[in-house]
């Protein structure tokens, strides 16, 4: 029932907690809105749209001063532990939040925690209670006049009470990467140092039998513990969930029917036909090397995590001259590169050389290096040439029906990557 005179700008808080097709009717309300995203730990569609081009991001990494990281422990549900933790933070005078995600069972949580915590006052709060008796709660426990609030995950956002320093999950294996990243950031808002307990059904063997990406998000959780972390969360979240799709509503998921390169070249392509610049040579034509070197930029050499992915995008779409350019500008930023920097720069000129000469996939087999063509496609006969009389016993050809290839044998304990350079411009 809102109608807006002259809507110019949308800003949306907490955007993880919306669906597209919200964000997408609020923006509908008028056709140039600016629209200014808000999240700590923003959804893989959104990141990915702003990794891409398609949005500016901002990063905002300095912590209020005097916060402290939070120690966060990913174990096993221990009846003992949970009484532990909470009696260790009562004993330093403050409270604790307690997540029991299933309302029906709540109840009784609290009637455990009453039973074997005597003396300690227990509350609790979920999305069913009436707003004036959850409203009461929440203002009594404000005030201390209890220790511990057993809650679902209302608590996720919007509270700041800076004597609540420990909080205790149960089944964490079934909450989302930032939605376990919102419920931490509950605890630990003053000088106070903060724990956080992550528990999961069953024994230390049961880790195991989780699924591999909730073991994924809780160690994510266990490993960035420092402050600002939302963004390297956010990004494994990505790794873990797929960037979803730009042309539909899914907030996550991989594109395996189209492939990451030739969906980041379709966005890229797209983004400079809107800002009107002329767009760059395709680079999903590179063909695949699948040979054991390893080539990528360590944390170590270049920290930032945008700054890394920034550079891989000029790298796959970087004509040949650029790539001697960049990894200049990358020496002068960071020093001499390491073997895997190294690999890498050969690594995209390999792929370019061989994308001219119609090779669709390299791949390193225990019989020799396998290059397969494109149907119809070949080296020139004067390069063929040379393969045949310098490799004569060590080449063979491979017939196929997506396009015939070649199998050679470089001599023994020769380095790859440079034979490969070679081989490719002889």
């Amino acid at each position: 029932d809102v109608r807006f005179k002259d809507l110019g700008l949308l800003v949306i808080d907490e955007e993880h907690r919306f669906g597209v097709k919200d964000k997408e009717k609020i923006k509908a309300l008028r056709k140039d809105v600016h629209c200014l995203t808000l999240s700590a730990t923003p959804i893989p569609r959104t990141l990915y749209q702003s990794l891409s081009g398609l949005r500016s991001v901002s990063l905002i990494r300095s912590a209020p001063v005097g916060r402290q990281p939070i120690a966060t422990s990913v174990l096993p549900y221990d009846e003992r532990h949970v009484l532990s933790a909470i009696e260790a933070e009562l004993a330093r005078g403050g409270q604790v939040f307690y997540v029991h995600n299933r309302v029906r069972s709540l109840p009784a949580r609290v009637a455990w925690l009453q039973g074997k915590l005597k003396g300690v006052r227990i509350a609790m709060a979920h999305g069913q209670m009436r707003s004036d008796q959850l409203e009461k709660t929440m203002w009594e426990f404000f005030n201390r006049k209890h220790d511990v609030l057993a809650a679902s995950t209302i608590i996720e956002s919007g509270l700041d009470i800076p004597s609540v320093n420990t909080l205790l999950i149960e089944n964490a294996h079934e909450f989302g990467l930032s939605q376990l990243y919102q419920l931490r950031g509950r605890i630990g808002r003053e000088r106070q140092k903060a724990v956080c307990c992550l528990y999961y059904p069953g024994d230390d063997e049961s880790m195991a039998a989780l699924s591999e990406e909730a073991r994924a998000r809780l160690q994510a959780l266990k490993e960035f513990t420092q402050l600002g972390s939302g963004l390297q969360l956010a990004m494994r979240d990505l790794e873990i969930r797929g960037a979803g799709d730009l042309l539909g509503s899914r907030q996550h998921g991989y594109l395996n029917s189209v492939g990451l390169e030739s969906y980041c070249q379709m966005l890229h392509e797209e983004v400079e036909k809107l800002s009107k610049k002329k767009p760059e040579k395709k680079f999903f034509d590179l063909p695949p090397i699948d040979i054991g070197v390893p080539a990528f930029i360590p944390e170590d050499y270049l920290p930032g995590d945008l700054e890394r992915i920034e550079l891989y995008k000029r790298l796959l779409a970087a004509e040949p001259e650029k790539l001697a350019e960049i990894e200049k500008e990358l020496g002068d930023l960071s020093g001499p590169p390491p073997e895997p920097v190294k690999n890498l720069f050969r690594l995209m000129r390999v792929r370019r050389k061989a994308g001219e000469l119609g090779v669709r996939v390299v791949a390193e087999r225990v019989q020799g290096v396998e290059l397969w063509f494109h149907p119809n496609a070949g080296p020139p006969q004067p390069m063929l040439k040379l393969w045949m009389d310098y490799y004569a016993g060590r080449i063979e050809f491979l017939r196929s029906k997506d396009g015939d290839g070649f199998r050679i044998r470089p001599k023994k304990g020769e380095p790859l990557l440079p034979w490969l350079e070679g081989f490719l411009t002889v």
